[in-house]
C-alpha cells in the first residue's frame, strides 16, 4: 500500500527521531504491507459475507483484523486504554 503523510504539529519529526524511531520504522513497515482486502476474501474477510452494492468493495473490518494480527505479532499492545476508567483506546502502542 502506498502511504501518504501529513505531519500534524511536528509529529513526523518527533516520531523519526530519538527513542521513537525504531517503533516508527516498524509501524511504517507494517502499514506499507497492508493489503486491500476485498469483501469475502479469505482468510481475513468473512467468506459468507456478500459484497454490498456500493462503490467500495474493500472490507475495512478485515483490514483491521490484519493490522491487529501484524502489530500483535510484532509485540505491539493492541487497543490500549488512553484514560483509565473510560472506553477511550488507541490503536496500538509499543514502548
Amino acid at each position: 500500500m502506498k502511504l501518504q503523510f501529513h505531519s500534524y504539529r511536528f509529529a513526523e519529526e518527533v516520531l523519526s527521531s530519538g527513542r521513537f524511531s525504531s517503533a516508527n520504522k516498524e509501524a511504517l513497515e507494517i502499514l506499507s504491507r497492508l493489503p486491500a482486502i476485498k469483501v469475502g476474501q479469505p482468510p481475513w474477510s468473512d467468506v459468507s459475507r456478500k459484497p454490498k452494492k456500493t462503490r467500495f468493495s474493500i472490507d475495512q473490518d478485515a483490514m483491521n483484523k490484519w493490522l491487529d494480527d501484524q502489530f500483535g505479532q510484532a509485540g505491539w499492545e493492541r487497543h490500549p486504554k488512553i484514560v483509565p476508567g473510560t472506553n477511550l483506546a488507541a490503536d496500538y502502542r509499543k514502548d
